[in-house]
């Protein structure tokens, strides 16, 4: 992620990543198509708009 990005998470409190997170964010940041299934509050809606906002 860029410095903003890491910046703008921290300050929010976003300093781990969950598990979903740790396994999505990489592929789709290369730009693989992927498809993530989790419970409720596992940080599903981050780990796709991330991409989007880098």
């Amino acid at each position: 992620l860029s410095e903003t990005a890491g910046k703008a998470l921290g300050k929010a409190q976003f300093t781990t990543p969950t598990p979903i997170q740790k396994n999505g964010l990489p592929l789709m940041m290369k730009g693989e198509s992927v498809v993530l299934h989790a419970e409720t509050g596992s940080g599903k809606t981050l780990a796709y708009l991330l991409p989007i906002t880098e």
